[in-house]
């Protein structure tokens, strides 16, 4: 079911986990790295064979640990792709066998993870939880990557919960760290969640000038997922200005972008905003279709968030 606020800036989690160790077969992780380049490139459908087929292999071998780091790289597809719910399963029994093999870094992994699962099924309560289990565990580690992934995804569910005071200061503490880092890729992530918060405080002059830099940043990076959603997120702020000839086509690249990558919300989303753009022509009879076309994903994902 769609959120009843008008229109739908997109928060991002943040979840580039790093690889579980174990035992070096080669082929497994030059596999493993090229999905994670399908992914930046927005080729999911790619992605999620050749994480489908590691588990498949992993399987057959009988080691626990890649089974386990397999099933979590298979679940991060099906949980964009809309299937949170089946890959919530497959993040709990990685869980499950980490905490067995006392392996920290694999059960925080697998607890941000289900942290994700929740944040998107609007779980807030339980997501927190999972976040900051996981981040107990970094901390701990010294984990400066695994910290700043942490304090991103708990300022989203902040901000979702209009506690956007503490989801600001978190912001800012990932984004600190991601720059210390150098890691490019999670600070363009960031920096379109503190568009987020601006947009929320009512601050569209502050909104955009961090969009733009996402945008700029995700176009360097090749990003075509998060590329997608800077489109769509400065489209709702030209809706707001009722500056619809410039909304239009950002808002119509976005539902392109996603339905090539089968990235249902980013669909509903951009479904819902062009709908919101006719009615305020005063065209309801193209927007009562692409509602209905928005709802009907919803329903399908069970995507609260």
């Amino acid at each position: 079911m769609l959120t009843t606020r008008r229109y739908i800036p997109t928060r991002l989690w943040v979840s580039r986990p790093g690889r579980d160790r174990g035992r070096e077969y080669y082929p497994y992780w030059l596999h493993a790295r090229r999905a994670d380049v399908l992914g930046v490139r927005g080729d999911w459908p790619a992605q999620q064979e050749i994480h489908s087929r590691s588990l498949d292999w992993a399987e057959s071998i009988g080691d626990g640990r890649l089974i386990a780091g397999s099933r979590i790289d298979l679940g991060y597809m099906l949980h964009n792709r809309g299937r949170s719910r089946d890959a919530q399963p497959l993040f709990q029994q990685a869980e499950q066998w980490y905490r067995a093999a006392n392996d920290r870094a694999g059960m925080a992994r697998a607890l941000g993870a289900l942290g994700n699962v929740h944040f998107k099924l609007g779980e807030y309560d339980q997501a927190i939880e999972r976040y900051r289990q996981r981040l107990a565990i970094v901390e701990a580690q010294g984990d400066q990557a695994s910290i700043a992934a942490c304090l991103a995804n708990l300022s989203n569910v902040y901000g979702e919960r209009g506690e956007l005071a503490e989801c600001r200061t978190l912001a800012q503490r990932a984004f600190d760290i991601y720059q210390l880092l150098g890691d490019r890729y999670s600070l363009a992530i960031t920096m379109g969640n503190i568009g987020v918060i601006h947009w929320s405080e009512g601050d569209h002059a502050g909104a955009l000038d961090w969009y733009h830099r996402q945008a700029s940043l995700s176009l360097q990076l090749g990003d075509k997922f998060h590329y997608g959603v800077t489109l769509g997120n400065i489209a709702v702020l030209h809706i707001e200005r009722r500056e619809f000839d410039l909304a239009e086509p950002m808002t119509r690249e976005r539902l392109r972008i996603s339905r090539e990558m089968g990235d249902p919300r980013g669909e509903a989303v951009s479904l819902d905003h062009l709908a919101t753009i006719f009615r305020l022509r005063g065209d309801a009879t193209k927007a009562e279709p692409l509602l209905s076309e928005a709802l009907a994903i919803c329903r399908r994902t069970g995507d609260k968030y």
